[in-house]
């Protein structure tokens, strides 16, 4: 089985019976990341860590990083924690902590992509270049705004960090 830590659930060692340190005084939390390869994806279904949930799934979903380059078609699944995409044969597939994608809007401009979509921007670039793209375009109208939702849902529970500087005055 899978098991990831997060952040929330780091403790530090100490004498039995001492409280845990609090996340905000282990330094800021690691940054979001996709990584892509074999996705753990058995019959349908995506193998889940520890806490998390399943919010929605999705089949038939183009997704791609340019428009004139798609990745394929595959199921996509949102969690409370990660979005991940597989393609139905299982290969290579995509799976992004929810707060990788710092945007997400409903595109129906033929200009962005082919056909209605959902565009994304990607916390790719740590020195404030440009962020790179990722477009969902799931088959139909109703499933465009369920992907929507499903990722807004996502993103409600995945805030982002304060900056520990704010915290004590120092930040800007």
């Amino acid at each position: 089985p899978r098991a990831r830590i997060s952040v929330g659930e780091r403790r530090r060692g100490g004498p039995p019976g001492e409280a845990p340190v609090a996340p905000a005084m282990l330094g800021p939390p690691p940054r979001p990341e996709m990584r892509v390869g074999d996705v753990d994806f058995h019959a349908g279904t995506l193998a889940l860590d520890e806490g998390e949930e399943l919010l929605d799934t999705f089949h038939d979903v183009t997704l791609a990083f340019t428009p004139d380059a798609p990745e394929g078609d595959g199921a996509l699944f949102v969690t409370n924690r990660r979005v991940v995409w597989c393609p139905p044969d299982g290969g290579r597939g995509f799976d992004m902590d929810v707060p990788y994608i710092t945007m997400h809007a409903i595109s129906t401009d033929g200009a962005v992509f082919p056909r209605p979509c959902i565009c994304c921007s990607l916390d790719e670039d740590p020195d404030g270049g440009s962020a790179a793209e990722l477009f969902l375009a799931p088959a139909g109208e109703e499933a465009l705004r369920g992907v929507f939702d499903a990722l807004s849902h996502a993103s409600m529970l995945n805030p982002e960090p304060e900056d520990p500087m704010d915290a004590v005055g120092g930040g800007g």
